[in-house]
């Protein structure tokens, strides 16, 4: 009887030291499952942002494209105004030399 009770003390230690050494292996798997969470958690953050972050990237190039637009179209009004009034100064300048030369010629 008293070697059958040093069998199960000895088998108790061995199942006391396997939970001791589960416990500790699970409480690292708990450990590891909330960094995963963690980790999701940040991924899901930076999901979001860098979709936020495309919208106003897509947002600002159609932004600038209407600036751009806006901006050339001003650019070709301003072109065109002053071809206009070069022309109108041409035809000034024809003009005075025409009434130069009618002058001169009396």
């Amino acid at each position: 009887a008293s070697e059958r009770l040093r069998v199960c003390k000895h088998e108790l230690k061995q199942l006391e030291a396997q939970r001791y050494e589960q416990s500790s292996t699970l409480e690292g798997l708990r450990d590891e499952v909330a960094a995963m969470e963690k980790n999701y958690r940040q991924a899901e953050e930076l999901h979001v942002s860098i979709q936020k972050l495309t919208e106003e990237v897509a947002c600002n190039q159609q932004k600038y494209q209407r600036e751009r637009n806006l901006l050339c179209a001003a650019v070709s009004e301003g072109i065109n105004s002053l071809l206009s009034y070069k022309d109108l100064i041409g035809h000034k300048l024809d003009i005075i030399a025409r009434d130069c030369e009618a002058r001169v010629g009396a």
